[in-house]
């Protein structure tokens, strides 16, 4: 939020007044971080309820005024808060045009929306885990290839930071992937060739792993180093301490480091094409994927320098990455359900069903 905006946030205070809300402190805790919340002000509300009635007395209206009184003064409130309310400090002036303050201004941009998704993933809200990922995945990705503008030791730390968090996001939504793919192939399989309790043990399995993901994300989310991330993230955009090339034009700059993103993916292609060991060929392509990833995030700067080139660098980037996205889901998957036929062996179950669920043998029939 801009400093001329504000967010109120409710929740029921419940037994104890004195203590602020479990769900309360959850939704500020990408804000206050390690800092403790306290009370700074007590707000009373008085309501006078006025019914307005018709001539046969029914009710046709209510109206409400409510008066407000607080326990004290502005000036009180603002010697209360002080310094103990965490802000993003303020960034230092980069000079309009340049290529640092086109990265500085995307990477504030993709920090704000990764905090501001933070509440929305401990409150278990839709594509808030997803949201979240990319941010984050935008923020890292860009850092990296445009790591030539800032300090190295710092580009670093951060890539090597929120790659594990992202890690802790990408477990959960992949088993929400898995899930959802694996219910899909269900319903389209002709009902003879399903033996045994396959739903049921794909739905318990996938539930107790989701449960255990989703217990180390919060666990992560709360603890010391991820709000050092956070507090290091602003202290590295109040003073990114740019490179000399930095001053440079965004126009001059940009699209040229973003070139050797294009070269690195056509590298990995190249590398794809020539794998011939089916493992090797997997892991191979998930490069090509994470390469295509990395040239469509930089592109994306180039929309506001080069944007008739730019667009249609992203949109093929996008293109190869989510064509990609599906093979890597599919070895997820496939994975996935050797496990899960592993397990059912063990247990004396028939494993039949799990083989034809297997997306390799699906597209060979």
């Amino acid at each position: 939020m801009s400093g001329d905006e504000r967010s109120e946030l409710h929740e029921p205070l419940g037994a104890d007044s004195e203590s602020v809300p479990q769900r309360l402190r959850e939704r500020l805790a990408a804000v206050v971080r390690s800092q403790r919340l306290t009370p700074v002000v007590r707000l009373t509300t008085h309501r006078t309820v006025y019914r307005l009635r018709g001539q046969g007395d029914e009710l046709l209206a209510l109206f409400a005024v409510n008066r407000i009184s607080r326990s004290g003064s502005p000036s009180k409130l603002a010697r209360a808060l002080g310094d103990s309310v965490p802000q993003h400090p303020e960034p230092e002036e980069v000079e309009p045009g340049t290529a640092g303050a086109l990265l500085a201004a995307a990477l504030r941009e993709y920090r704000d929306e990764f905090v501001r998704n933070d509440p929305l993933v401990r409150a278990d809200q839709p594509e808030s885990i997803h949201n979240m990922r990319i941010a984050i995945a935008r923020f890292r990705a860009t850092v990296g290839t445009f790591h030539t503008l800032l300090p190295e030791n710092e580009v670093s730390m951060l890539r090597r930071e929120l790659d594990w968090i992202g890690h802790a996001l990408g477990a959960v939504r992949d088993l929400d992937v898995i899930a959802v793919r694996l219910a899909g192939r269900l319903r389209t399989e002709p009902a003879p060739p399903v033996i045994g309790p396959i739903a049921e043990r794909i739905s318990r399995q996938l539930a107790q792993e989701t449960l255990v993901a989703k217990t180390v994300l919060l666990d992560s989310l709360d603890s010391q180093r991820y709000f050092r991330i956070l507090d290091a993230i602003d202290a590295f955009l109040a003073d990114p301490r740019l490179s000399k090339s930095a001053a440079g034009t965004a126009t001059e700059v940009l699209p040229r480091l973003v070139n050797h993103r294009i070269r690195a993916l056509l590298a990995a292609i190249r590398s794809a094409l020539e794998t011939t060991d089916p493992p090797r060929h997997d892991q191979v392509l998930h490069e090509v994927r994470k390469a295509a990833k990395a040239v469509r995030y930089g592109a994306e700067l180039l929309l506001a320098v080069r944007p008739n080139g730019a667009r249609r660098l992203v949109e093929a980037a996008m293109q190869l990455q989510d064509t990609l996205g599906g093979q890597h889901d599919s070895v997820v998957v496939r994975h996935t359900l050797e496990r899960l036929a592993a397990a059912a062996f063990l247990s004396g179950e028939n494993t039949f069903t799990y083989g034809r669920l297997n997306p390799t043998d699906r597209t060979a029939r």
